[in-house]
């Protein structure tokens, strides 16, 4: 039987392997040309923000990544000085806009884009895979599924 570690040793270990784990985490998303940005914003701002992830299935991080840069962008940047266009679609945006009321049609719709643009099927699942899709259940989605949901949504509009 292993020899029961004492509480000062445990906590190091724990620490270490904390530490590592960030360290890789960090080292990956560097390497996906992600970088932190912490801001403080306003409560309803945050609670708009996590209502839009939530409904577009995505993480915040995606999201808010979408957001800042629709509004940054100048050729999308139609509104006043004032206003930010925050729910203005952005053609380079891995998530669209305009349904983030149903976040299965904002997948089809994405998917539909993309399909349409001539990429594979297995490049479209895992492209989606990477910029925070999942399926209802939060697995992965897996590209040949991806293509039965995507023909039955197009039946359903009568677009087959």
């Amino acid at each position: 039987m292993a020899a029961k570690l004492s509480d000062a040793e445990f906590i190091a270990r724990h620490r270490e392997a904390n530490r590592k784990r960030s360290e890789r985490t960090r080292e990956r998303r560097y390497g996906a040309g992600r970088v932190a940005l912490t801001v403080w914003v306003a409560e309803s701002t945050k609670t708009r923000l996590l209502a839009l992830a939530a409904a577009e299935s995505a993480p915040i991080a995606v999201v808010a990544d979408r957001l800042l840069a629709a509004a940054l962008n100048s050729a999308t940047n139609t509104s006043g000085p004032d206003a930010l266009p925050l729910f203005e679609p952005d053609s380079t945006s891995p998530l669209p806009v305009d349904s983030a009321v149903d976040p299965h049609a904002a997948l089809m719709l994405e998917v539909d884009r993309r399909v349409n643009a001539g990429e594979k099927w297995r490049d479209i699942a895992a492209a989606l895979n990477e910029a925070g899709w999942h399926d209802k259940t939060g697995k992965p989605l897996v590209y040949s599924r991806l293509n039965e949901q995507w023909r039955a949504w197009k039946r359903a509009k009568g677009e087959s």
